[in-house]
């Protein structure tokens, strides 16, 4: 795995690499965001971000299911799930669950993502 320090390559569409500055490198650390429902799992990615150098990210030990659900004592949503909706993402990477429990499986999993980013 590449060092925090290390140059970014990356390309555009005539194929013209050019090395990511340290303010572009900062932005991609500061909008990392993600959702783990396992605790094992959020604790492996902390780990790796803290190694990669960024401290700054923004992974929930969370079900993403729940950022639709209220607060039962506010009756708004969790402010976990308000910081995630309040977010105009251009990319998203998925790992659906292949045996979620609770009755939810994988379509509906990868459709509560297109609805996150659309």
């Amino acid at each position: 795995m590449a060092h925090p320090n290390d140059p970014i390559i990356t390309c555009n569409a005539t194929n013209n690499a050019r090395t990511t500055s340290r303010e572009e490198k900062e932005k991609i650390k500061d909008n990392l965001y993600g959702i783990e429902s396992q605790q094992k799992v959020y604790h492996l990615t902390l780990t790796n971000m803290i190694l990669h150098g960024n401290g700054k990210s923004h992974i929930y030990n969370k079900n993403c299911f729940d950022a639709e659900k209220e607060d039962l004592e506010t009756g708004e949503l969790k402010e976990w799930a308000k910081k995630i909706k309040s977010i105009d993402f251009d990319i998203s990477f998925l790992n659906p669950p292949y045996s979620l429990k609770g009755g939810k499986n994988e379509g509906e999993f990868i459709l509560h993502l297109f609805k996150a980013v659309l």
